[in-house]
């Protein structure tokens, strides 16, 4: 990968944030706009409207296939992660004795914001499970925090800060256990690792096209069908309904079955086609190929990390995660903001693209009482070890300089 800006060279370590987009990805986007523009579904049944119709239900099975869903219709076309999860926590029907929801202090906002709208209108309780330092599951604690009161379990796959991994699969079996439902974050786990929803006994899955390499504005909420009832409706309008009728002044309203009732309004249908494509290449590519490059990259980070005084790494030494690293400086002078800024501006030949900040999951910065924010770099199969060299020759640069 080759992309240069102001003559210098862009390393791009930022995949965790989103993924940059292959050519087979733009040409999927640019074949919508540039062949069809047209609207699918029922609206119209033209031969454009016909094609985009085809095409998108192709997606959806690709979709599918992909986290390997056993139905088309389970796949749920959304804008963002952000929205399937605020889907999830408006649509769930809450009842008085049984409308607890665990997440964890580990979550991007993403994941605690909704539930925290619902507990402050009294809807609902939320309960934070705390992880441990090292940011390790215990999955004995997690069963005794359990109870019959408990409607959902709600938690990450990985954290986009610290790279770890939950056991969603034990997790998922003790919240049945419990006769509790499970949704999964997965928004930073799918561009390294494949997902299986029926083998790991998933209810909801959330994540976003583009983190995998597909365009933005796309996300994919997974319902298992056998819940599918047990979720009002978001919202309501154009492609959700069979029948509105007026009778004697008031409406009745007939809804179409899932997914179409949940996807209100016309999609994103570029977005569509692109996410197809991008599942496609990754298929393409392998996971294998792609979780050795990302592995092989992040224990060279780790590595050359460890060995420079004043940094410290979030999560420990080591991950069971193999994408991300985050760090923080414990050098009084040394400013993670001041060193992002050099990444930017003061290299002569490259410019380096990272994340700076809390990664929206300030409650994991403040539990870990360690920094306010961390910097996070983050792998994809188009990285290099010389990029991570250059990287670690530019934290040396800086160092020494101040």
């Amino acid at each position: 990968m080759s992309h240069f800006y102001d003559g210098k060279r862009l390393i791009y370590f930022d995949n965790a944030c989103s993924v940059l987009k292959a050519r087979p990805v733009i040409e999927a986007v640019n074949e919508y706009n540039n062949l069809y523009g047209s609207c699918a579904g029922n609206r119209s049944v033209h031969y454009l409207s016909l094609k985009v119709n085809q095409r998108c239900d192709e997606s959806r099975e690709t979709v599918r296939r992909f986290i390997n869903a056993r139905y088309p219709e389970e796949i749920i076309w959304t804008k963002n992660a952000t929205e399937s999860l605020n889907l999830i926590a408006s649509a769930f029907r809450f009842h008085r004795d049984k409308k607890d929801v665990i997440a964890s202090n580990f979550e991007h906002h993403s994941n605690l914001l909704p539930f925290y709208l619902l507990q402050k209108k009294g809807l609902i309780r939320l309960k934070i499970f705390e992880l441990e330092k090292d940011g390790s599951f215990n999955l004995d604690k997690f069963s005794k925090f359990l109870t019959k009161k408990v409607a959902l379990v709600s938690m990450m796959h990985v954290s986009n800060v610290t790279g770890g991994q939950l056991p969603i699969k034990e997790i998922a079996k003790l919240a049945h256990n419990f006769g509790a439902l499970i949704s999964i974050d997965d928004a930073q786990y799918l561009a390294t690792h494949r997902q299986d929803v029926m083998a790991n006994e998933i209810d909801f899955l959330s994540f976003s096209s583009h983190k995998i390499g597909g365009p933005t504005g796309l996300g994919v909420l997974y319902i298992r069908r056998e819940v599918q009832d047990l979720l009002d409706n978001f919202q309501l309008g154009g492609g959700t309904v069979q029948r509105v009728k007026i009778k004697k002044g008031c409406l009745a309203v007939e809804l179409l079955p899932a997914p179409f009732r949940f996807e209100a309004g016309i999609q994103n249908y570029s977005a569509i086609f692109g996410i197809k494509a991008a599942v496609d290449l990754i298929n393409q590519i392998g996971y294998v190929a792609i979780g050795r490059q990302t592995a092989l990259l992040t224990e060279q980070l780790r590595t050359a990390l460890a060995a420079i005084s004043g940094v410290k790494i979030l999560g420990g030494e080591t991950s069971n995660n193999n994408s991300l690293v985050s760090f923080y400086f414990t050098r009084r002078r040394a400013s993670l903001e001041d060193f992002n800024i050099f990444l930017n501006n003061e290299l002569k030949n490259c410019l380096i693209a990272v994340r700076c900040g809390h990664h929206c999951a300030q409650p994991l910065h403040d539990f870990l009482g360690t920094s306010p924010i961390s910097l996070r770099a983050s792998f994809f199969v188009y990285n290099t070890p010389k990029e991570v060299e250059l990287f670690i020759e530019a934290l040396q640069s800086y160092l020494k300089k101040i």
